[in-house]
């Protein structure tokens, strides 16, 4: 029985994207089964575990930052801080001191830009469950982020396909395909226009990859 106010309820883990995402479920159901569950979930601590921090400043680090926040759109979870961005070892952000960029930082400017569009777009998960998406749309203009993340630093480069259905524009669409990886710092690497209401995009995807694709009128 609730019996004292509570503005938010706050819990964090170290754990892999998919372990995340059920424990967020655990968070929500066990919040709401003792009626706390209007209150907002905040994850106040979550990056690379303890063992996987030596990969704090490659594509690593950032291909699991961009799947745990795709993971967690998913859920009932309101926010998420990602620790942490002082000078320290935890830092994907930033090198210490110089302020040199690392990869995790391209992902947080790719959600900023699709935050910024203001509305959340339900992805369908791919077949392969390597891999994690996330979109929004402002209601002319969209944006959507794939990623290809899986602990295995053996696993192959992927084609996936993705499938855009009720894009309402009479001029079609053009799709700017900006790339974060090893080798790109969120660099535009390929340009396309749409003329349909339907149709599929395929890409080759090597392991640790994010694309942002902004979908323009």
């Amino acid at each position: 029985r609730r019996e004292v106010p509570i503005d938010f309820f706050s819990w964090h883990t170290y754990g892999t994207v998919d372990v995340v995402a059920i424990e967020a479920d655990f968070v929500d159901k066990t919040l709401q089964k003792y009626g706390f569950g209007d209150i907002e979930n905040h994850l106040t601590e979550w990056n690379l575990s303890h063992e996987k921090s030596k990969n704090v400043a490659t594509s690593f680090a950032s291909a699991n930052a961009m799947a745990m926040m795709q993971a967690l759109q998913r859920t009932n979870t309101d926010m998420l801080m990602y620790y942490d961005a002082r000078p320290c070892g935890m830092n994907g952000i930033f090198k210490s001191y110089t302020y040199d960029r690392f990869k995790s930082y391209y992902t947080f400017i790719m959600f900023r830009d699709l935050r910024r569009l203001g509305t959340w777009v339900e992805t369908r998960r791919l077949a392969d469950e390597a891999f994690y998406s996330c979109a929004a749309t402002d209601g002319k203009n969209a944006g959507v982020m794939v990623t290809y993340f899986v602990d295995d630093d053996t696993a192959p480069a992927k084609e996936i396909t993705l499938d855009f259905e009720n894009v309402k524009s009479e001029n079609g669409v053009t799709l700017k395909y900006y790339l974060l990886d090893e080798e790109h710092d969120l660099e535009l690497v390929k340009e396309e226009k749409y003329t349909s209401d339907k149709f599929s995009v395929n890409l080759t995807m090597d392991l640790y990859s994010s694309y942002y694709i902004k979908v323009t009128t």
